[in-house]
């Protein structure tokens, strides 16, 4: 197994002759596969507030939901029945959020 902690050492970036290969997307992925997914680092990929998929102790973003996302972020068409709700439940995640970092600093300073 390599340095990933989420057991997706199979989908990790290769190297072939110095050419990068990119891995074939599993639908669900590691906190570690998503951030990577993302070009991002898994802590940074963590505070944007993805609803994951618990299956078990496992705990995984699914792929389409990642490109829903994005999708969002970018402008990108987002189909018609949906674009209301998504951009409610992400504007419902981040004040969630916000409210959270918000009472945890109240608590350090207290």
């Amino acid at each position: 197994m390599s340095d990933l902690d989420d057991g997706t050492a199979d989908h990790a970036v290769e190297r072939d002759g110095g050419r990068v290969r990119l891995p074939n997307w599993p639908r669900l992925m590691g906190v570690s596969l998503a951030a990577a997914y993302f070009g991002i680092c898994p802590a940074r990929f963590r505070s944007i507030g993805i609803r994951p998929v618990r299956i078990g102790r496992r705990v995984l973003w699914d792929r389409n939901s990642l490109d829903r996302f994005i999708d969002a972020m970018t402008g990108s068409p987002v189909t018609p029945r949906n674009t209301g709700a998504l951009a409610t439940a992400m504007e419902r995640r981040f004040f969630e959020r916000l409210k959270n970092e918000a009472e945890k600093e109240g608590r350090r300073k207290a």
